[in-house]
């Protein structure tokens, strides 16, 4: 990764989802989405910035692009997959996470000056990574991810403090908000703490889902 102080220029791609660094995914997006000049950066392997559109109003589909979040993931687009004639998926990986600090239109595209943004250097105590991997491998092991989902498979939770907070952060079933809330921590203890809390949550519905008994 670049020095956190150096600023790059970088084609800003707005989009209706998270990417989290060093996680592959697979987001759906209409064609209205795409910026002009996408099978250029697909044709290029151009690095760009991905990040969460702001939209006036709470439905995507309704509200018109205001502008896109300040903190976003470099990606790189792996492929293109048509879907239907009005939507394809966009499988990405990502690469680090960035802060944008100044953009511009060039034409329909976005153009922006961004610095990246590393976690801050800490030592995640060792309770915490045990209990966050425990508690994905569980929730990996109970929940069926959607055919839409942003990642294909649960695979065993990776060792380093800030891979296994993102490759959690990819995974767990939240809202578009909680997950950008997740990329915009500065440092692995505070992504993981929250993680454990959202994982808690939801492994205690699914657990009082399984053992309610039936109505009579």
């Amino acid at each position: 990764m670049p020095h956190n102080r150096e600023t790059v220029t970088l084609p800003i791609f707005p989009m209706p989802g998270v990417v989290f660094p060093a996680m592959r995914m697979k987001l759906r997006l209409s064609h209205d989405h795409f910026l002009q000049g996408l099978a250029d950066l697909v044709e290029t392997d151009t690095t760009l910035c991905a990040t969460l559109a702001r939209y006036t109003r709470g439905d995507p589909g309704a509200g018109d692009l205001v502008e896109p979040h300040l903190i976003g993931t470099t990606a790189r687009i792996l492929d293109v997959i048509p879907v239907t004639a009005d939507a394809d998926d966009i499988v990405l990986v990502g690469i680090s996470r960035i802060h944008l600090l100044s953009y511009r239109h060039n034409g329909r595209q976005l153009v922006g000056q961004a610095r990246y943004l590393p976690d801050l250097p800490e030592s995640v105590p060792m309770l915490l990574l045990e209990e966050a991997r425990a508690l994905a491998s569980e929730l990996g092991s109970t929940l069926a991810l959607p055919a839409s989902s942003q990642v294909e498979t649960w695979q065993s939770p990776p060792k380093p403090a800030e891979t296994l907070s993102y490759w959690i952060a990819a995974l767990l079933p939240i809202n578009t908000d909680d997950r950008q809330e997740l990329l915009e921590l500065r440092t692995s203890s505070a992504r993981l703490s929250k993680q454990v809390g959202h994982m808690r949550t939801i492994l205690d519905a699914l657990r009082s889902e399984f053992t309610r008994e039936p109505s009579s």
